[in-house]
């Protein structure tokens, strides 16, 4: 998808992270101690460098993993404050382990002016690669506390965009594709009563009827350019897969602007709430178009455009590209535009989420799940984007960051309007 932020999943939910690579930074004398678990074949523990942290200060977070026998897995790991509240979130795919040999990953975690005190909670969780099941969990890996004391007069750099980009809609070989028509596609063009009053575009509801390309173009509001790294795929427009049937005959990417008009026309055209989106494509890739995420070793998933070494990893390639972060293995039918296109990049992942909330994915219900699938629901179609599955906890953790981007209106302060990656 980052982007698990680039996906993903990053994932990754707060305003103010920042994941960087470890610095030398000075050991307490006392540093928090971990706690152990083995189970399922597994044994994880944390440390942390600190046992305190004032706000605007940065704690290093070491955690230790073990396998019993040799495997590959994905090692997330997540903090939380004394709330409850996920404050980072930080994942490893594709991880090779030796039977009996520890690997040590080494997340930092910046908290931000105005943290809430407190102590802190590290949480390891080893799954499957692509989030293929839960295989083991440490709910308690490590604590540390943040104190009320004032920051520094000169804080670090602040919201950063996440480096790798969480998995986006994997759905299982098994799985009837996402991409099956709905037993009724609704009309393509929308009568006027579907348009607020303001002009800013909403989610309709299931069943409703649908605004075309040339509609929305024209209700398009103006936006100024953020990302001037989308200049040329915000003029490339995208096409029609000649196999693509039900709601998918409708994705064409036949639009150009900014890089916020085109997430207005991709909103109207599927009739989904703008600043949702928004704050999606916030989580998904940081508004970047070039961003490339769920890095393999398998030339067979690269994704067009994305060859080995291309987004700077050595023998790697990223299976999910653009500002959706839309993933090549499970959505060829939306490249090679997806690529060089953010109209179609957007076109595609939003017919995706209106065939989710049409209520035509009703393969989630034959997989593990946090609940049943149902039409209607928005937040957990976007949930599934990320993990491919239907509100489990990567899903639940990934709509919990795209509420909290909503909340804050992340697209509109400073420190991401000026970012430049």
């Amino acid at each position: 998808m980052l982007r698990a932020p680039s996906r993903r999943r990053t994932g990754l939910a707060a305003l103010l992270l920042i994941l960087t690579a470890v610095g030398t930074i000075a050991l307490p004398s006392q540093p928090a101690a971990a706690d152990r678990v083995t189970a399922n074949g597994w044994t994880t523990s944390g440390i942390t460098n600190r046992t305190s942290i004032a706000p605007g200060t940065a704690v290093t977070i070491s955690v230790d993993v073990t396998a019993a026998t040799s495997r590959r897995a994905l090692v997330d790991v997540e903090v939380y404050d004394a709330e409850g509240r996920q404050v980072l979130q930080r994942f490893w795919d594709g991880q090779a382990f030796t039977a009996g040999q520890r690997v040590r990953f080494r997340p930092v975690w910046s908290a931000p002016v105005g943290a809430a005190a407190g102590t802190y909670t590290v949480k390891v969780g080893v799954f499957g690669e692509g989030w293929t099941g839960l295989h083991h969990w440490n709910d308690r890996a490590a604590t540390f506390r943040v104190t009320g004391t004032a920051p520094p007069t000169t804080a670090p750099p602040m919201t950063a965009p996440p480096t790798t980009a969480p998995p986006t809609t994997a759905p299982p070989t098994t799985a009837p594709p996402t991409t099956a028509p709905p037993t009724t596609a609704p009309p393509t063009t929308a009568s006027p009563t579907t348009a607020p009053p303001s002009g800013r575009f909403v989610t309709l509801p299931v069943g409703a009827a649908l605004p075309g390309d040339a509609e929305c173009a024209a209700r398009v509001r103006d936006a100024a350019e953020i990302r001037p790294a989308n200049a040329s795929y915000n003029q490339t427009t995208g096409g029609r897969h000649p196999d693509a049937t039900g709601l998918f005959t409708r994705v064409t990417g036949n639009f150009t602007g900014t890089t916020d008009e085109i997430i207005q026309w991709a909103s109207c055209k599927w009739g989904f709430d703008e600043d949702v989106i928004r704050a999606q494509t916030a989580k998904e890739s940081w508004w970047f178009q070039r961003n490339g995420g769920d890095f393999t070793t398998d030339p067979s998933r690269c994704a067009p455009g994305h060859g080995f070494g291309v987004d700077g990893r050595p023998g790697e390639c990223a299976e999910s590209v653009g500002v959706q972060q839309v993933r090549y293995p499970y959505h060829q039918w939306a490249f090679p535009w997806a690529t060089y296109s953010t109209a179609q990049n957007l076109d595609y992942a939003l017919a995706v989420r209106r065939n989710c909330f049409e209520g035509n994915d009703t393969w989630f219900n034959q997989f593990e799940r946090g609940r049943d699938y149902v039409a209607g629901d928005l937040w957990g179609c976007v949930g599934a984007w990320f993990s491919g599955r239907w509100y489990t906890p990567p899903s639940v953790t990934c709509i919990a960051d795209v509420q909290s981007y909503l909340n804050q209106r992340i697209w509109t302060r400073p420190e991401f309007i000026n970012f430049t990656g």
